[in-house]
């Protein structure tokens, strides 16, 4: 059976939908062959302070991002970096 996309003006109505879906897939309610697959992802994106390079001067306290917004997680990422202590 396909349904038609629903759109969502009401953020919360989409989030309160999404929360209802899930607790029916943790709950073994809904199963993956109902066609539902439910995935995290990063809200934010995640770094670390770095010294960078812009326009030829260093900077310290760059932000370094390693997980980019929007990935999916769990996710692992590797990335070389410098650092300085102070």
């Amino acid at each position: 059976m396909v349904q038609k996309v629903k759109k969502f003006t009401d953020p919360q109505e989409a989030v309160a939908l999404g929360a209802g879906v899930q607790a029916g897939i943790k709950s073994s309610e809904i199963s993956s062959e109902d066609g539902l697959i439910i995935t995290d992802i990063c809200n934010y994106s995640l770094g670390v302070a770095s010294i960078g390079e812009y326009q030829g001067i260093i900077m310290p306290d760059t932000f370094s991002v390693i997980i980019p917004k929007n990935s999916n997680l769990p996710c692992t990422k590797k990335r070389h970096l410098l650092y300085s202590s102070r």
